[in-house]
């Protein structure tokens, strides 16, 4: 399964429910992934999307750390309960979602006991608060998901690439409008894969514009940022956004 077929099966969707244009397609990381599919699939259905967090291909360091992640969850011998393995996934994930600020501000070198908190103590029984918060959670979502749906998820998101269609498989892209929303924090989805989905559907006639949104969270701030992603997309519903930044206080 891949970006493109689950785009495709969006398109089914909206097509038995007789939908023949969508004001405007928005998503975040693997959803961004899959709204730029849907605009090169069927363009005219689409003439507006934001595609936040996301590249214009996986990355080695975003396939390798999946890699990784999937590593947990499949060599759990419970498999395809794999809940352990499903909580060090989650872990492991979790540590590329945030940036190294992000932990820092909120958690630093503080220990998760409360005689320990706040007052530099130390204590080599004590754990430290970022491992507790990665640990709850890890089995948070251990308990909610399932293991394969994580693995066909992060493998998704590894075959996503762009550039994968025959050349003469792609529509003109004249006529719409994208929002390539970028985290200027995000370490996981570098700056330059973003630059290169914008240059790529400029070449193709999208009018494109690159907004950050800015964030200390690093690729979770489209989760966290809600205030200032939701005036983007009503700007963008509008039709009047332009380049710029858009800064939360």
């Amino acid at each position: 399964v891949t970006p493109w077929d689950q785009a495709r099966s969006i398109l089914m969707a909206l097509a038995s429910l007789g939908v023949a244009e969508v004001e405007l397609v928005a998503g975040g990381s693997l959803g961004g992934m899959v709204a730029q599919c849907l605009l090169l699939l069927a363009p005219k259905m689409f003439p507006r999307v934001m595609t936040i967090a996301a590249p214009l291909a996986s990355t080695a360091s975003m396939i390798g750390w999946n890699h990784v992640a999937r590593e947990a969850v499949l060599r759990d011998t419970t498999y395809p309960t794999a809940r352990s393995g499903l909580s060090i996934a989650r872990q492991i994930a979790r540590m590329t979602y945030r940036a190294p600020a992000s932990l820092q501000l909120r958690h630093g070198r503080r220990s998760a006991g409360p005689l320990h908190e706040g007052y530099g103590a130390f204590s080599p029984r004590m754990p430290y608060r970022v491992a507790t918060y990665l640990r709850h959670h890890g089995d948070r979502f251990a308990d909610d998901f399932d293991a394969r749906s994580y693995v066909c998820l992060t493998l998704a998101m590894d075959h996503h690439d762009l550039e994968r269609l025959p050349p003469d498989a792609y529509r003109d892209l004249n006529g719409t409008r994208v929002w390539n929303v970028r985290i200027p924090t995000d370490t996981l989805v570098d700056s330059a894969s973003q630059a290169a989905l914008s240059e790529f559907l400029r070449s193709l006639g999208a009018d494109v514009s690159e907004v950050d949104l800015e964030s200390v969270h690093g690729h979770d701030g489209f989760l966290t940022e809600v205030q200032a992603l939701g005036r983007m997309i009503k700007s963008a519903m509008e039709s009047g956004a332009k380049e710029g930044r858009y800064i939360e206080s």
